[in-house]
């Protein structure tokens, strides 16, 4: 997606799997909220989430579970994915979804 500049991070924290925190991060909270996850390394690489909430102070929360919780040292992205599972739309893929059919639509495409 253009414009999108994807955050690198590091877990130095884990409360859960759900929920984890970079405290080298200062974020507005909420910055990247329905942004997506891409671990790239540790026991969840490869896996994608969407981020439910992040703080002030780093911490983020995803709208669902991992199915490792995280470990200092592991690292993830914070970017736009189209996808949430590899196959079904997130939220911002539904959003390009619903901009490619007001695209079609007005300009008289059937």
């Amino acid at each position: 997606m253009t414009g999108v500049t994807p955050v690198t991070c590091t877990v130095t924290s884990a409360a859960n799997n759900v929920e984890w925190r970079d405290n080298t991060k200062a974020w507005t909270a909420n910055q990247y909220k329905g942004w997506d996850i891409v671990w790239t390394s540790g026991a969840n690489i490869g896996k994608t989430a969407s981020l439910y909430f992040n703080d002030a102070t780093g911490t983020i929360n995803i709208g669902g579970q991992l199915g490792v919780t995280p470990s200092p040292g592991d690292t993830w992205i914070i970017t736009k994915l189209g996808v949430a599972d590899g196959v079904h739309p997130s939220s911002t893929g539904h959003i390009w979804i619903a901009q490619s059919v007001q695209e079609k639509m007005t300009s008289g495409i059937p």
